[in-house]
């Protein structure tokens, strides 16, 4: 089974296009299938660019928290642990 979705920029608003597919083979628990991935792109390289940017931002943000959450929940067990 195929879908196919129309990917808008959340810039500028354009049609996005495929820039890369693959397929990733997979194991469930009813047997074996492939999932078709694609990664698209921003047809305007100069938006694409300042995508990238805010996404890194993001990603960089995201795992920063992520972060502290993890130092606070193992705190957390080591003054459990502690009383």
């Amino acid at each position: 089974m195929e879908s196919t979705s129309v990917s808008i920029c959340t810039r500028c608003g354009k049609v996005r296009i495929v820039a890369k597919t693959w397929i990733e083979k997979i194991i469930t628990a009813s047997g074996k299938g492939n999932v078709t991935h694609s990664q698209t792109v921003c047809p305007d390289p100069e938006c694409q660019k300042i995508v990238e940017v805010d996404w890194a931002k993001q990603k960089s943000k995201y795992l920063a928290l992520k972060a502290e959450k993890e130092e606070r929940l193992k705190q957390a067990l080591i003054n459990r642990h502690h009383r």
